[in-house]
């Protein structure tokens, strides 16, 4: 679901959903719903279509397209959001399963500029581009192929993070042209690039993960192993990006949260001297 030139914002009963940074948040607190990414795409593939009967081919191919995604999936995403949404059974404030047929959201939804858009990248998405490969053998390509499917992988196990299947060639010898415009295009935080070479009886890897919001690399790392430990090496390299990725995410939600923490603060300041001022 392309999101990058979208520049609404939904809002239906008590929640607001941002197609853009992909979070739902309450319309009285601003605080946002415990969800990950990929549900939020569930959501707002509704509010684009509120009241209409939608199947569940059309929600598969319209929120995973050219992915494998079983019913079972998507039938728990949508249980995920009516939990979220403090949805009893047998409530239909939101979501409404047409036996056989599908599901409706019936909600009414208000669709208002978007004035979050300004504030940056989504926080907790990532984009694994293709391992470049610095050598000609087919083996090397493999190689590099193993490497960035198993990293993809290990990160798309982290909860609340986003992971971008999308991951053109954007790419040139394992490094990125401009990683802010890169981070624009596939609407990634965070960016995971790569080398893979293969020498007579050697391998060595180098991957790096890049924070395209702020333009800096946040961690590196290079690997080598015998050739014929290729697969322990795959998933030693997936490791330890899971771990450099979680820590990264950790580390800026919590700077946010303190963020948003701080304005609320202020806001509540301002309200209650704005209070005192009409009393005198």
């Amino acid at each position: 679901m392309a999101r990058s030139a979208e520049h609404f914002c939904y809002e239906f009963g008590d929640y607001r959903l941002d197609p853009v940074r992909r979070v739902i948040s309450s319309t009285a607190t601003a605080e946002r719903l415990d969800i990950p990414p990929r549900i939020v795409d569930i959501a707002w593939y509704f509010v684009q279509r509120p009241g209409e009967l939608v199947s569940k081919e059309q929600l598969l191919s319209g929120i995973w397209p050219g992915q494998v995604v079983e019913d079972n999936n998507l039938t728990q995403g949508i249980s995920q959001l009516r939990r979220a949404f403090g949805e009893r059974r047998g409530e239909n404030r939101y979501i409404v399963t047409v036996a056989r047929r599908g599901y409706r959201f019936v909600a009414d939804v208000t669709r208002r500029e978007n004035d979050t858009a300004h504030i940056g990248l989504p926080d907790r998405t990532i984009a694994v581009l293709p391992l470049a490969c610095l050598g000609d053998d087919l083996a090397d390509v493999a190689l590099a192929e193993g490497v960035t499917t198993t990293i993809r992988h290990a990160l798309a196990r982290l909860a609340r993070l986003g992971v971008v299947v999308r991951a053109p060639a954007l790419a040139c010898g394992g490094a990125v042209r401009d990683v802010h415009d890169t981070g624009r295009q596939l609407n990634s935080r965070y960016l995971v690039t790569g080398t893979c070479r293969h020498s007579h009886s050697r391998i060595r890897i180098t991957v790096q993960l890049i924070d395209a919001e702020e333009g800096v690399y946040v961690w590196s790392q290079l690997f080598e192993c015998s050739a014929w430990d290729n697969f322990d090496i795959e998933d030693e390299v997936a490791r330890a990006v899971a771990r450099a990725v979680a820590t990264a995410t950790d580390a800026v939600a919590v700077a946010v949260d303190a963020q948003r923490e701080s304005v609320g603060k202020r806001k509540s300041l301002s309200s209650a001297a704005s209070v005192a001022g009409s009393r005198s």
